[in-house]
């Protein structure tokens, strides 16, 4: 799809993105899946290797009109967070926003994969937006906490 955008448009700029966080209705998402799972006592599997890159939709929304704004054209750009979090770790700040353990098993599988998100990540500096190994746990917490 990519290179389709490529050879047709004469401007364009494609934004890749990792695990978005927001409000959504989609009950199979990365997180709003496990969070059913706990609060309904479901029992699932988790990848022991599974890591992903969760980032706000707020901060997409910023970031990509701030890039836009400073003129970048014809570029693929990740936008992502500095850093990737296990999903055994998402299960686990789920667990205590919950105040439920989960009925979960660890499964020896699962992928971790790097994003070059060196553009984007300057730029969340320059909104004041802070990529730290805190932030997956503090956006999570913004959406799903109960309280």
């Amino acid at each position: 799809m990519e290179c389709l955008i490529k050879e047709i448009s004469k401007d364009y700029m494609i934004f890749r993105l990792p695990q978005l966080i927001g409000k959504a209705g989609n009950p199979n998402t990365l997180v709003n899946s496990p969070y059913n799972k706990i609060l309904n006592d479901e029992e699932f599997n988790i990848q022991e290797f599974a890591r992903r890159n969760i980032i706000d939709v707020g901060h997409v929304v910023e970031i990509i009109k701030s890039i836009l704004d400073k003129g970048y054209v014809n570029q693929t750009i990740n936008i992502a967070n500095k850093y990737s979090i296990s999903v055994s770790e998402i299960v686990n700040i789920l667990e205590i926003l919950l105040g439920k353990k989960a009925n979960c098993k660890l499964i020896s599988e699962g992928s971790s994969y790097c994003i070059d998100s060196k553009l984007s990540n300057e730029i969340a500096q320059e909104l004041r937006i802070t990529f730290d190994d805190s932030y997956a746990s503090k956006v999570i917490r913004k959406y799903y906490s109960r309280f």
